[in-house]
């Protein structure tokens, strides 16, 4: 005699499949509308973190530890650097000041 499932299992059963269905079919979902157009190497020292891309000025910033790397979007060329950010990782743009900020994580407090 086999053992007497709880009370709502059935229903937990079919939730978790379906559940696991909708997981398994979202990543291939997800990818359907992205490619890659087109790549570029930058070359340059140090591991990158964050890219910040600026719709207005069409450039893309990229964190690269102790600088950052600031990249015209259309044409893929670097266009400026901007030194001596320790452990940066990220770009904050403020189109309406027409500033940016960065996140240095080893800068001393």
């Amino acid at each position: 005699m086999l053992p007497r499932r709880p009370e709502g299992f059935s229903a937990v059963l079919r939730f978790a499949i379906l559940a696991l269905l909708v997981l398994l079919t979202f990543p291939a979902r997800a990818r359907a509308g992205f490619h890659l157009l087109r790549s570029a190497v930058l070359g340059g020292e140090g591991g990158w973190d964050y890219i910040t891309f600026d719709g207005v000025g069409r450039r893309l910033f990229i964190t690269r530890s102790t600088h950052v790397m600031v990249v015209d979007s259309d044409s893929l060329k670097l266009i400026g650097d901007i030194p001596n950010t320790p452990g940066v990782h990220g770009v904050a743009l403020v189109q309406e000041l027409g500033r940016g900020f960065t996140s240095n994580g080893a800068t001393p407090a």
